[in-house]
């Protein structure tokens, strides 16, 4: 990963905090979104067109356990993050 190491990058979404990526030609957007106290969840937007929604994990009382889905969530292209760690550039956050 550049511009942010992927434990950095994990442990930035760990608190639910918006970033934005490079991958493959192309650029997404990823944030915690917390409806209450209780209920949050990460999402990731395509931001190369429409903006459509391309991983949004289950609701969950933590950001900690929305990360831990994320964590193995095939996200682009058929990978998970681990996969996709040498291929992602970290632009913003």
């Amino acid at each position: 990963m550049k511009g942010k190491s992927l434990h950095d990058f994990l442990e930035t979404l760990s608190w639910g905090e918006e970033m934005e990526f490079s991958y493959n030609g192309g650029y997404y957007l990823i944030q915690g979104v917390s409806e209450t106290d209780s209920d949050k969840y990460l999402v990731i937007y395509d931001c190369n067109g429409k903006g459509k929604t391309i991983y949004e994990s289950s609701h969950h009382s933590s950001f900690i356990d929305c990360l831990e889905e994320f964590k193995d969530a095939k996200i682009l292209d058929g990978k998970n993050i681990y996969e996709l760690d040498n291929d992602i550039s970290v632009e913003y956050g």
